[in-house]
Formats: structure tokens, C-alpha cells, sequence
């Protein structure tokens, strides 16, 4: 069954994209219109990140979340049989040359991303920009077929493919060898509330997971936040930020705080293309947290 699934998923895959996104259009009104895809997640995120907007502006809002969503579905159908040469089109590196700098130095780097624009054609394209080896992390799926056949695109480019429970030993064997390597990581989805960091985070408490920063101040690499944003339709741009040189020197909690401020400033710049269907904030903060657990500027009188 799973085999026909991806017959079919690849015939719809080698569609124009004029037909495609004539399909999203018409996904559009059957997500927010019809079905209402977890239309009540997505409106409660939204009040509760921007309560000063009015009901109006949280619509409206909402409109263009289910319309780029639509288009971000037939995207990820496209990617899987587009050539590498149209699809690097369709993505601008504005300042690679901040890698490339950390590679002629002999650096390493981790580099941090959100659920913002599509990060999926950044996946697919990432090795052609990085000069470091970029290795992605992600989360296996229950379906081996489907999951073998999204890791054939996302590592279209060269970007090397680790299932997120073997991240420990990929590093380690990486940098026992001295190979320069650039960590890719989302790091915007729910944590384990016992084992996360705790901030706040448009506007709510938030625990945040401290990969990025184990691994950061672990083997010493410079922390990078990547901007993602959405051009037009079916273009994006990626935009890299050097968030900290010598990670290894920071104190426990710093570099988490750069890189989720960083994730919030690219998500005010242009918050309708952030993955708002996502049940971000489904755990509410521990009532024994450990207090080291804690930002230094988290309000306690905000605690829930």
C-alpha cells in the first residue's frame, strides 16, 4: 500500500507548479473553509502571541497562515522530483559568506532554524551554500517508505540525514574526526516541560529545547540562527545571523535566549509564515521546575 502511496505522491510531485498551486488554492478553502484544520489551535496561538492585535487582525492573519500553508503542502509534493538546478532558484542565500568565513577558519558551526517559510526546500538546498558538512536532524517516522523517500530529497544537495536519537553520536564521531561539520536544528517545537528551558516567548511561557546550546557549548562551535522568509510565492530566502563566536565561554541559558529572540524577530518580521497549526504550547510550566531550568528575565508573577 505504502508503495502505491508513493507512486502517486510522485506523479502529483512531477506536476507543473501553475497546477499545483492552482490546487493549493483550492486547499485553501477546504483547510480554512471546509474542514477547519485545526483552525481553533491556529487562532488560539495567535490571540495568545499577539494580544494587542484585534479580532480583525488575528483573521486576517489567519487567512494568510491556511494560505501558505496550502502552498507549503504542494511544495513539499514538488520537492520530491524537482532537480536540484530550479529548486536552487527558488532559494536565495543572501550571506553565505558568514559560513563560509567560520569554514576558512577550520570552525564548525550549529546552526538554527524554525517552522518559518519552508524550511524543507532550505533542507534540499543547504548543501550547495554551506561549505561545512550540514548534517539535519529529524524525527523518524512510523512509515520507513514515506520516510525514505523524504530524506531522498532533503538530501538532494548533500546534506547528511540523522535521526534525531543518534544526534549524540553522529556529533561525536564527526568531531573525533575533525570533520567541519554545520549542525542543522529546528528547534521551535514542544518539548518534555521537565527537560526544556523555560522563557518567554511571544508573549507565553515557553519551554524551549536545549540541543542547540548542549551541542553549541559542547564542542565550542559558533551558534548561527538562519532567517527564513518568503519572497513571493514558491520563492524564499535564507538569511544568516552569527548569534556567538565562542560558545564554549557562554554561561548555561545565554545562547538559548539569543536563538529563540532570533526565531521571534523573524517571526514578527513576517509572522503569517510561521507553522501557527503547531500545538506549541500544549505543556504549561512545571510547578516544581528547577529554578536553573529558568531565564534570568523569566517574570515570576507570569507563572501559570
Amino acid at each position: 500500500m505504502s508503495k502505491v502511496i508513493v507512486f502517486i505522491i510522485r506523479v502529483f510531485s512531477r506536476l507543473p507548479f501553475w497546477f499545483l498551486y492552482g490546487v493549493a488554492d483550492l486547499l485553501y478553502w477546504v483547510l480554512f473553509r471546509g474542514i477547519g484544520y485545526r483552525k481553533k489551535v491556529v487562532l488560539n496561538n495567535l490571540k495568545n502571541s499577539f494580544p494587542q492585535k484585534s479580532p480583525e487582525e488575528i483573521k486576517k492573519l489567519s487567512h494568510q497562515f491556511f494560505r501558505h500553508l496550502a502552498d507549503l503542502m504542494v511544495e513539499s509534493f514538488k520537492v520530491i522530483t524537482i532537480d536540484i538546478e530550479p529548486l536552487n532558484k527558488r532559494v536565495e542565500y543572501q550571506n553565505s559568506e558568514i559560513l563560509d568565513k567560520l569554514s576558512n577558519e577550520n570552525k564548525s558551526v550549529v546552526i538554527v532554524i524554525g517552522h518559518m517559510a519552508n524550511w524543507e526546500y532550505v533542507a534540499a538546498t543547504s548543501g550547495a551554500y554551506i561549505k561545512q558538512l550540514p548534517i539535519g536532524i529529524y524525527k523518524p517516522l512510523k512509515n520507513k517508505v514515506i520516510e525514505d523517500l523524504m530524506n531522498h530529497y532533503r538530501g538532494k544537495s548533500g546534506i547528511e540525514l540523522a535521526p534525531v536519537q543518534e544526534t549524540r553520536n553522529v556529533m561525536r564521531n564527526y568531531f573525533e574526526k575533525g570533520t567541519k561539520t554545520a549542525l542543522i536544528l529546528i528547534a521551535d517545537q514542544a518539548p518534555s516541560p521537565e527537560k526544556a528551558y523555560w522563557m518567554r516567548f511571544l508573549n507565553q511561557n515557553t519551554p524551549i529545547f536545549y540541543g542547540p546550546e548542549f551541542f553549541a557549548r559542547k564542542y565550542d562551535y559558533p551558534l548561527v540562527f538562519a532567517h527564513l522568509n518568503k519572497v513571493k510565492r514558491g520563492y524564499y530566502s535564507v538569511r544568516f545571523e552569527l548569534l556567538h563566536d565562542h560558545s564554549g565561554q557562554t554561561e548555561y541559558g545565554e545562547l538559548t535566549e539569543l536563538h529563540v529572540k532570533a526565531l521571534e524577530k523573524n517571526i514578527l518580521e513576517n509572522p503569517s509564515i510561521w507553522l501557527w497549526s503547531h500545538k506549541r504550547w500544549k505543556h504549561k510550566l512545571p510547578v516544581d521546575i528547577d529554578s536553573k531550568q529558568l531565564s534570568k528575565n523569566f517574570p515570576i508573577n507570569s507563572i501559570e
